[in-house]
């Protein structure tokens, strides 16, 4: 059940990351993005806390979450509406 509930977690944060590519609102659905990845992080370490994931797929999973969580924020704040 975890791992359809994460499966489908990361296929919404795709979704969200091209609909954002496409729109001219991107900010906002960037931050939903950002927002959605989170929900992942704590999927992934309820996953591992189980023991449906080992320390070496938990470890790899965190670090590509991490380096596209960093993308998506970099992505957020070019898009940032000047003040």
């Amino acid at each position: 059940m975890l791992g359809q509930r994460l499966s489908n977690q990361v296929m919404n944060v795709l979704e969200i990351l091209v609909e954002a590519a496409y729109s001219r609102e991107k900010h906002g659905r960037l931050a939903s993005a950002n927002r959605q990845m989170e929900v992942v992080r704590w999927t992934m370490r309820m996953c591992k806390d189980r023991n449906l994931l080992s320390a070496a797929q938990f470890e790899h999973s965190a670090k590509s979450l991490n380096e596209c969580g960093r993308m998506v924020g970099g992505w957020w704040k070019q898009t940032k509406p000047a003040e």
